[in-house]
């Protein structure tokens, strides 16, 4: 099954592999990821049991990476550490989860995941943690289509929206330019804040107020439902479309951002709804792109975690 993807790591230039998870609220991404960015094994998802209690999401936790270390040793690779993008709130220094209250990963509140992972896996490997949303921002500006500008501002939509930004080689989590952290998920919008309109929660919201859209199952069959012609699918992305136009540009003007890069699940579908935000950029010369990978430059960008 692997061999398409075995390589002699010498010949590559490869001086490290790492097992890499992205950790999301339904599903958990892993692989086998090179430190020049390159996958030393197919992509596996795996449920992540995120609404479960505390035993059984660290032990599946363990299980992905028990597997994926087993994997490497079939493949007589040697592991040289294991990154994890989480999303936040987290302590990513300490491996401490503060994620409460919004019915996922609520039971492993405080937990040590970094302590508990090692005592259960008993691996002499480092294992280290960084949001999700600032992964993919440096997994699409180092290894994706971002490594074209010098300066960037990513957007990962998907249950939630993830946001990060990059200048010179580097990203910026503390500038007068950019909110706090670089998180906009979080910013006043309309009833609530962004995360709650510019994501696929938003957007399933939308979809239960009317009855011919109530009935479809994710934004993926909605896409499939307005490519068709369905015309309530169609107003639903063209609002979601005026939505990120009346917020992202900010950000991305404040920033002198070159590009903005669509990443994430519903960016798939960006086609549907990516007008009017392209068109309000283009007055400021920031150029809309859609990632080629949509979310796996998070996987490969766990390797960087490991650049000293």
């Amino acid at each position: 099954m692997y061999n398409l993807f075995e390589i002699n790591l010498e010949r590559a230039g490869i001086v490290g592999v790492y097992i890499a998870l992205d950790v999301g609220g339904t599903s958990v991404s892993a692989a086998l990821v090179s430190s020049n960015g390159r996958f030393v094994t197919p992509v596996k998802t795996y449920k992540a049991n995120s609404n479960s209690d505390k035993e059984t999401i660290l032990n599946n936790l363990a299980y992905i990476i028990k597997e994926q270390y087993q994997l490497a040793k079939t493949l007589n690779i040697d592991i040289t550490g294991i990154g994890i993008g989480f999303p936040g709130p987290f302590d990513y220094e300490n491996g401490i989860s503060l994620i409460k209250n919004i019915g996922k990963y609520d039971s492993i509140y405080g937990v040590n995941i970094n302590k508990e992972l090692h005592n259960m896996l008993g691996l002499n490997v480092d294992i280290r943690f960084c949001n999700d949303a600032d992964l993919y921002c440096m997994g699409e500006c180092v290894f994706g289509v971002g490594k074209y500008y010098n300066r960037c501002m990513c957007i990962c939509i998907g249950t939630g929206i993830g946001s990060g930004f990059f200048a010179d080689g580097k990203l910026v989590k503390s500038s007068p330019d950019v909110p706090e952290n670089g998180w906009i998920y979080n910013t006043p919008y309309r009833d609530g804040i962004v995360d709650e309109y510019l994501s696929a929660t938003g957007i399933r919201r939308m979809m239960l107020e009317y009855p011919e859209t109530a009935r479809i199952n994710s934004v993926k069959e909605l896409a499939e439902s307005a490519r068709a012609g369905l015309p309530r699918a169609i107003e639903i992305f063209n609002e979601f479309g005026r939505m990120l136009s009346e917020v992202i540009p900010q950000f991305a003007i404040s920033f002198g951002a070159e590009c903005l890069i669509l990443g994430g699940d519903v960016s798939r579908s960006c086609d549907l709804f990516d007008k009017p935000l392209t068109e309000k950029l283009a007055e400021y010369n920031i150029k809309v792109v859609p990632s080629k990978t949509f979310a796996d430059n998070t996987l490969l960008a766990c390797s960087l975690l490991f650049d000293e």
